[in-house]
């Protein structure tokens, strides 16, 4: 199998499925044009803290796996997903959402994927946890300036603090992935099109119900 050579790449070769799974998304594409329904968001609302709550987990256990400035960006990350987890809190309480409601199949899926990062080379889960953050700043970036009654959502998620935390997961994958071994960059691959396939999924189940 070809060696990585930038994760970007990875972008590039899969970039029909990739579009899918991010700035073509009907939910996406909703929020864009003021289509999306305000249930459609709610439940999407629900279900991202309970992914957001299972990456900070997975995140916590890679974090001691790196060294250096990869290390330092996952620390930054689970930071910022704290601070995620409170911003959505405070959401919720203002639409009057229970976000104790249960995660449905699909984010369960994603989720329960997320926790074997732990058990991975360092080189397979940066890339993974880059693809996750990638693609969805790709996505809320593709729905950009959004409807009006979406905007704060979309500027939320496509903000320039969020761009420069996905250029460093993206140093970091690169880094990790220079001089490692072929199964590692196979790995690697593998990871990158099971997020790809998530993503799709986690978009499309709050049409779904």
């Amino acid at each position: 199998m070809e060696r990585v050579g930038d994760v970007e790449q990875l972008i590039e070769h899969h970039r029909s499925a990739w579009d899918e799974a991010t700035s073509n998304a009907s939910f996406i594409a909703g929020a864009r044009d003021g289509s999306l329904s305000e249930r459609s968001l709610q439940r999407w609302l629900v279900q991202d803290r309970h992914f957001i709550d299972g990456l900070y987990q997975a995140q916590s256990r890679v974090i001691p796996l790196v060294t250096g400035e990869a290390r330092r960006t996952l620390l930054n990350g689970v930071v910022a997903l704290q601070e995620e987890l409170d911003w959505l809190g405070d959401r919720a309480s203002h639409l009057g959402l229970d976000l104790a409601d249960e995660p449905v199949d699909d984010c369960l899926a994603f989720t329960d994927y997320l926790q074997t990062l732990a058990f991975v080379a360092p080189p397979v889960a940066l890339t993974a946890v880059w693809a996750v953050e990638r693609s969805y700043f790709d996505a809320w970036s593709a729905a950009r300036p959004g409807a009006a009654p979406y905007r704060e959502f979309v500027e939320h998620w496509s903000n320039d603090g969020f761009r420069a935390y996905v250029s460093a997961l993206h140093r970091a994958a690169n880094d990790a992935l220079r001089g490692a071994a072929a199964a590692e960059h196979a790995g690697a691959q593998r990871a990158f099109r099971r997020v790809m396939r998530f993503e799709r999924r986690f978009w499309a189940m709050t049409s779904a119900g």
